[in-house]
């Protein structure tokens, strides 16, 4: 431990003495450099707005995808919506054939039945 700080010791020595040896022009254009890093960091955190102007800065350069995700979905909806419904239009017309038909249900049911009804059908 005692040999690691001694180590980090020597470096900020060698390294004060490397600034100390810098020509001032050279100082300055550092100076000036350091200046402008603050400065645009400055800008930069005061630029990080709230959440909702992030949000709103996302949707508006991706509104073409989110639009297309928002089609997509009504979409979906509509169609899950009207398999909902005409899924039981489809059971109730069939259990209405099925008790007017003028064969009984269990007909309907037998293995052979659809073996005669194609032979019917052929003739």
């Amino acid at each position: 431990m005692m040999q690691d700080q001694d180590k980090a010791k020597k470096i900020v020595e060698l390294l004060d003495d490397s600034a100390n040896a810098l020509q001032p022009h050279v100082l300055q254009k550092l100076e000036a450099g350091r200046m402008q890093a603050l400065a645009k960091h400055s800008v930069a955190a005061a630029g990080h707005a709230g959440l909702s102007e992030v949000l709103s800065a996302y949707l508006h350069h991706h509104r073409l995808i989110m639009s297309a995700a928002l089609l997509c979905s009504a979409i979906a909806v509509a169609f899950v919506v009207t398999q909902q419904f005409s899924g039981q239009d489809t059971l109730e017309q069939g259990d209405a054939f099925l008790l007017g038909s003028e064969l009984p249900p269990e007909a309907f049911l037998d293995k052979g039945f659809n073996t005669w009804l194609e032979e019917t059908s052929q003739h």
